[in-house]
């Protein structure tokens, strides 16, 4: 007596394996928008939930885009913030901005409103920079 039952079909394997996709090991592209630039001076952070109290931390670099303020207070993702910041040798400015990244030392932040007498004076300030140290890998808009 025979078996009718269909066995299934056995796959036949390559001998060289198919390739897979890998990430390539050359450094992260980066894809910001806007020229970074190393600054520490002193920002009040007012979070809008009222999650944490307002507290004073230091700016480690600022672009047209956000700052990252280093910190050990941790403030959750998308969280609206209030921020003033003195800017070295320049003005203060108010800004309402959106926390993008938290990790440890510190939070990642792009602004969401500067106000228009502040935004005049942050893009002047801005343009007269040229002595402040870009972060190596950052791209001009």
């Amino acid at each position: 007596m025979t078996d009718t039952r269909k066995r299934p079909r056995m796959r036949r394997q390559s001998s060289t394996p198919e390739p897979r996709y890998r990430r390539p090991s050359s450094p992260t592209i980066n894809r910001r928008e806007h020229l970074r630039l190393e600054v520490a001076g002193p920002v009040l952070v007012v979070p809008s939930d009222r999650s944490v109290d307002r507290f004073w931390a230091a700016t480690a670099n600022i672009s047209r885009g956000g700052l990252f303020i280093q910190t050990e207070v941790a403030i959750p993702l998308f969280t609206e913030i209030r921020t003033k910041i003195m800017l070295r040798d320049g003005p203060t400015i108010q800004a309402k901005a959106r926390v993008v990244r938290c990790e440890k030392g510190g939070l990642g932040c792009c602004f969401v409103h500067i106000a228009e007498p502040y935004e005049r004076s942050f893009n002047s300030w801005l343009g007269r920079t040229g002595g402040l140290k870009p972060i190596a890998g950052t791209i001009d808009d």
